[in-house]
Protein backbone atom coordinates (compact mmCIF):
# COMPACT_ATOMS: atom_id res chain seq x y z
CA UNK A 1 0.00 0.00 0.00
CA UNK A 2 1.26 3.37 -0.40
CA UNK A 3 0.09 6.09 -3.12
CA UNK A 4 -0.03 7.40 -6.50
CA UNK A 5 -0.23 4.28 -8.12
CA UNK A 6 -1.13 4.22 -11.74
CA UNK A 7 -2.16 1.74 -14.08
CA UNK A 8 0.71 -0.37 -15.44
CA UNK A 9 3.10 -0.29 -12.63
CA UNK A 10 5.96 -2.58 -12.16
CA UNK A 11 6.79 -4.27 -8.81
CA UNK A 12 10.06 -5.57 -8.41
CA UNK A 13 11.86 -6.66 -5.61
CA UNK A 14 15.36 -6.27 -5.02
CA UNK A 15 18.09 -8.00 -3.09
CA UNK A 16 22.06 -7.11 -3.37
CA UNK A 17 23.93 -9.76 -5.10
CA UNK A 18 20.61 -11.11 -6.38
CA UNK A 19 18.88 -11.01 -9.68
CA UNK A 20 15.38 -8.77 -9.32
CA UNK A 21 12.04 -10.55 -8.84
CA UNK A 22 9.69 -8.90 -11.62
CA UNK A 23 6.28 -9.12 -9.68
CA UNK A 24 3.25 -9.91 -11.87
CA UNK A 25 1.40 -6.87 -9.77
CA UNK A 26 -2.27 -5.31 -10.31
CA UNK A 27 -2.82 -2.03 -9.56
CA UNK A 28 -5.91 -2.52 -7.44
CA UNK A 29 -6.66 1.76 -6.90
CA UNK A 30 -4.05 4.43 -6.50
CA UNK A 31 -3.03 3.52 -3.55
CA UNK A 32 -2.83 -0.58 -3.51
CA UNK A 33 -1.46 -2.80 -6.07
CA UNK A 34 -1.38 -6.65 -5.50
CA UNK A 35 0.69 -9.57 -7.00
CA UNK A 36 2.34 -12.78 -7.24
CA UNK A 37 6.05 -14.00 -7.97
CA UNK A 38 7.32 -17.46 -8.46
CA UNK A 39 9.52 -18.03 -5.36
CA UNK A 40 11.01 -21.54 -6.49
CA UNK A 41 14.81 -21.12 -6.18
CA UNK A 42 14.16 -18.05 -4.93
CA UNK A 43 16.98 -16.94 -2.59
CA UNK A 44 15.72 -16.40 1.26
CA UNK A 45 16.10 -13.03 2.69
CA UNK A 46 15.06 -9.04 2.95
CA UNK A 47 14.15 -7.55 -0.11
CA UNK A 48 13.86 -3.85 -1.21
CA UNK A 49 10.23 -3.18 -3.08
CA UNK A 50 10.44 -1.15 -5.92
CA UNK A 51 7.57 0.38 -7.85
CA UNK A 52 7.61 2.14 -10.93
CA UNK A 53 5.06 4.20 -12.60
CA UNK A 54 4.79 3.95 -16.45
CA UNK A 55 5.78 7.31 -16.44
CA UNK A 56 9.39 5.72 -14.84
CA UNK A 57 8.81 7.38 -11.55
CA UNK A 58 9.61 4.97 -9.10
CA UNK A 59 9.58 4.77 -5.28
CA UNK A 60 11.29 1.80 -2.81
CA UNK A 61 10.24 0.32 0.90
CA UNK A 62 13.80 -0.65 2.03
CA UNK A 63 13.50 -4.22 3.57
CA UNK A 64 9.58 -4.07 2.33
CA UNK A 65 9.61 -8.20 1.63
CA UNK A 66 10.60 -11.07 3.35
CA UNK A 67 11.02 -14.25 1.90
CA UNK A 68 11.50 -17.03 3.98
CA UNK A 69 11.77 -21.05 3.42
CA UNK A 70 8.80 -23.04 4.72
CA UNK A 71 9.85 -26.20 5.98
CA UNK A 72 9.40 -29.74 4.22
CA UNK A 73 5.90 -31.86 5.41
CA UNK A 74 6.36 -34.00 8.40
CA UNK A 75 3.95 -37.14 7.97
CA UNK A 76 3.65 -38.36 11.86
CA UNK A 77 0.91 -41.16 11.17
CA UNK A 78 -2.08 -42.46 9.18
CA UNK A 79 -5.39 -43.92 10.38
CA UNK A 80 -6.17 -46.89 9.16
CA UNK A 81 -2.45 -47.85 8.53
CA UNK A 82 -3.58 -51.21 7.39
CA UNK A 83 -6.02 -51.76 4.22
CA UNK A 84 -7.60 -54.28 1.93
CA UNK A 85 -7.18 -54.06 -1.91
CA UNK A 86 -10.64 -54.32 -2.54
CA UNK A 87 -11.92 -50.47 -2.93
CA UNK A 88 -12.04 -46.87 -1.86
CA UNK A 89 -10.71 -46.52 1.68
CA UNK A 90 -10.13 -42.83 3.45
CA UNK A 91 -7.16 -42.18 5.13
CA UNK A 92 -6.45 -39.80 7.92
CA UNK A 93 -2.58 -38.33 7.78
CA UNK A 94 -0.97 -36.58 10.87
CA UNK A 95 2.01 -34.25 11.30
CA UNK A 96 3.07 -30.81 10.24
CA UNK A 97 3.79 -28.30 7.70
CA UNK A 98 0.98 -29.07 5.47
CA UNK A 99 0.38 -26.22 2.92
CA UNK A 100 -2.97 -26.24 0.98
CA UNK A 101 -3.28 -28.19 -2.50
CA UNK A 102 -1.14 -30.88 -1.65
CA UNK A 103 -0.34 -34.29 -4.22
CA UNK A 104 -0.51 -36.93 -1.71
CA UNK A 105 0.69 -40.65 -2.97
CA UNK A 106 0.91 -44.20 -1.65
CA UNK A 107 4.38 -45.28 -3.70
CA UNK A 108 5.52 -49.21 -3.90
CA UNK A 109 8.92 -49.85 -5.88
CA UNK A 110 8.32 -51.29 -9.12
CA UNK A 111 4.41 -50.31 -9.19
CA UNK A 112 2.42 -47.10 -10.45
CA UNK A 113 2.07 -44.53 -7.92
CA UNK A 114 -1.23 -44.29 -6.45
CA UNK A 115 -2.97 -41.03 -6.37
CA UNK A 116 -5.41 -39.62 -3.65
CA UNK A 117 -8.32 -38.41 -4.30
CA UNK A 118 -10.69 -35.77 -2.51
CA UNK A 119 -7.71 -34.43 -0.51
CA UNK A 120 -8.70 -32.01 2.13
CA UNK A 121 -5.72 -30.03 4.14
CA UNK A 122 -7.78 -29.84 7.69
CA UNK A 123 -5.17 -28.22 9.09
CA UNK A 124 -0.88 -27.73 9.03
CA UNK A 125 -1.41 -31.05 10.76
CA UNK A 126 -3.91 -32.73 9.30
CA UNK A 127 -4.81 -34.15 5.81
CA UNK A 128 -7.89 -36.54 5.21
CA UNK A 129 -8.25 -38.12 1.59
CA UNK A 130 -9.52 -41.25 -0.02
CA UNK A 131 -7.27 -43.76 -2.34
CA UNK A 132 -9.15 -46.37 -4.44
CA UNK A 133 -7.12 -49.61 -3.46
CA UNK A 134 -9.06 -51.91 -5.56
CA UNK A 135 -6.49 -54.92 -7.16
CA UNK A 136 -3.41 -53.07 -6.00
CA UNK A 137 -0.59 -55.68 -5.06
CA UNK A 138 -0.52 -56.20 -1.34
CA UNK A 139 2.15 -55.19 0.38
CA UNK A 140 4.08 -52.37 2.19
CA UNK A 141 3.45 -49.09 0.59
CA UNK A 142 4.70 -45.83 1.54
CA UNK A 143 2.78 -42.74 1.70
CA UNK A 144 4.37 -39.34 0.19
CA UNK A 145 2.99 -36.18 0.86
CA UNK A 146 4.25 -33.23 -1.51
CA UNK A 147 3.47 -29.58 -0.82
CA UNK A 148 2.97 -26.97 -3.67
CA UNK A 149 6.60 -25.55 -3.39
CA UNK A 150 7.47 -29.15 -3.60
CA UNK A 151 8.76 -29.76 -0.83
CA UNK A 152 8.11 -33.67 0.13
CA UNK A 153 8.40 -36.24 3.57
Amino acid sequence: SGSGFEEGAVVTLKKEGQPDIIVLAVVESATKISGRFNAVETQPGVYDVVVTNPDAQSTTLNAGFTLTVLPAPILNTSKPDLADNMGLIKIELTGNNFLENPVVKIIREGQPDIDATSVMVESPAKIVCDFNLNGVVLGTWSIKVINPDGQTN
